[in-house]
């Protein structure tokens, strides 16, 4: 068997939003129409299922149809049903066309019998496994939808900080864990029952495309789903799959770090994940320059002061947020990398999670910061950060979108040139009286989460605009 671990919801289509409440209760009135269009599969189960004192129920979107929305980051492909798919390259003595079986809508159920409600993914296949934090309620395969969804009931009490996250509108990011038999390589019809068995192309290049531009993934056919796990998600992320359902009745040497050994036989496996390993490397490296530089007190001045943000009368940052609610999130991050602007904690705050923008929690950020990607290149869970695609970026085109970013460039953007011209003009007029934080302080949810979006913002930029960034984080002005 392979375990496999993937995002729940990775592929919501987006015709509703992800985040909506169903408006059920426990006495089982309810808006038929709005469920309907939330949760078709479940119009008839919601209203009717056994409550238990002490539980609350969430509605998710579990694994979706790759026929319809494709591979996931991960390069695993989960088709929805009976399909055939062309192998362009068989191996010798393979076949050419391949015949699935019914996948997620035959699959799916096995949650029913073998799942469970974890955290973290410490479930029934760890040492010492830990009770199930809750239970599945139903599972069913959304066939206009061309996905997989759940319904989960969780203990109150273990569950009260995410669950008032829940309520008040904030995301949940779950996680699934399941078993498939085997694996099918895309590219040559390989089938590998073990992690080792895999072929070359899905060792080497699982996620890209051969010269002849065909897909390299995974093909899992069927499979046992065992796990449904809440997985660490600070305030206002980006989340792929949750609607409350119902409650029952009664959250100075400069050295290149050492390879982390937890992480690397996992990072190969996406070309997104070995940009996002590379570029932690390489920000591990910059933030012990800072740190030394700041220690012995030859920190350039003009660097800091090139760190003052002057805005126009128009704030480019309050403009950007009219659209990051509607407007694909990969596209505002798109423009802002193509421009080599990279937001400092206070920006990210007001841009992500305006009502969070404190200027205590800014400093909590800043506080956490140094040192935070070598303790992030360290940590046990350095695979796991190095998929995250929460701030993943994708090209702009919104002309909307274009104008706030183009106007945040002449105060942001790394750019040699721009950042040699805000340097002089500060240097020229009247000096700021700026400082840097390098004392480390703690590590903590809200430092990772900007550090999670520093990489993919710094991603392709050179060590001299990345040093900027970082440093660009921990200034302040006194």
């Amino acid at each position: 068997m392979i375990p496999k671990l993937l995002m729940s919801g990775y592929n919501d289509s987006g015709l509703f939003p992800p985040t909506s409440l169903i408006p059920v209760f426990s006495n089982g009135t309810m808006d038929r129409d709005s469920l309907k269009k939330r949760a078709s599969m479940f119009v008839d189960i919601i209203p009717t299922f056994k409550r238990k004192p002490g539980y609350q129920y969430i509605h998710l979107i579990s694994v979706a149809d790759g026929c319809t929305y494709g591979h996931n980051s991960r390069a695993d492909f989960y088709n929805g049903e009976s399909c055939e798919i062309n192998i362009p390259h068989p191996e010798k003595g393979g076949k050419s066309i391949i015949v699935l079986d019914d996948g997620i809508s035959k699959y799916h159920d096995t949650f029913l019998t073998n799942g469970g409600v974890y955290t973290e993914h410490r479930n029934k296949h760890s040492v010492n496994p830990p009770k199930p934090q809750g239970y599945i309620v139903a599972a069913g395969y959304n066939k206009p939808m061309k996905r997989g969804e759940l319904i989960i009931g969780v203990d109150s009490d273990a569950w009260h900080d995410d669950l008032e996250r829940l309520s008040n509108g904030n995301p949940l990011k779950f996680s699934i864990g399941a078993d498939m038999p085997f694996d099918i390589c895309s590219c040559c019809g390989h089938v590998a029952h073990t992690e080792d068995e895999h072929c070359e192309h899905i060792k080497k290049s699982p996620g890209q495309w051969d010269e002849d531009g065909n897909a390299i993934y995974m093909i899992s056919d069927r499979g046992v789903y065992h796990d449904i796990s809440r997985v660490r998600v600070p305030a206002e992320r980006l989340a792929f799959s949750i609607r409350k359902v119902a409650t029952g009745q009664t959250e100075q040497d400069i050295l290149v770090p050492s390879v982390n050994p937890f992480a690397l036989p996992a990072m190969l496996k996406t070309a997104r994940a070995l940009e996002r390993y590379n570029t932690v490397k390489k920000l591990a490296t910059l933030e012990k320059r800072i740190d030394a530089c700041a220690q012995d007190s030859k920190l350039n001045k003009l660097l800091l002061n090139g760190c003052v943000r002057k805005h126009s009368s128009n704030d480019p940052v309050k403009e950007l947020h009219r659209f990051i609610d509607f407007a694909d999130n990969a596209e505002v991050f798109g423009g802002l990398h193509d421009a080599h602007c990279v937001l400092t904690p206070e920006e990210f705050l007001r841009l992500m999670a305006p009502e969070e923008a404190t200027p205590k929690n800014v400093m909590i950020i800043k506080s956490g910061l140094p040192g935070m990607f070598g303790d992030i290149w360290n940590s046990a869970d350095f695979d796991e950060f190095c998929e995250d695609d929460a701030y993943a970026c994708k090209p702009c085109m919104d002309l909307r979108i274009l104008r706030p970013i183009q106007e945040f460039s002449d105060c942001a953007s790394l750019k040699p040139e721009m950042v040699l011209d805000r340097m002089l003009d500060v240097d020229l007029q009247k000096p700021s009286n700026v400082t840097i934080i390098c004392i480390k302080k703690a590590s903590n949810p809200l430092s990772r989460e900007y550090a999670s979006y520093l990489t993919d913002a710094c991603s392709g930029l050179n060590d001299q605009e990345c040093l900027t960034a970082l440093v660009n984080a921990l200034v302040q002005q006194i």
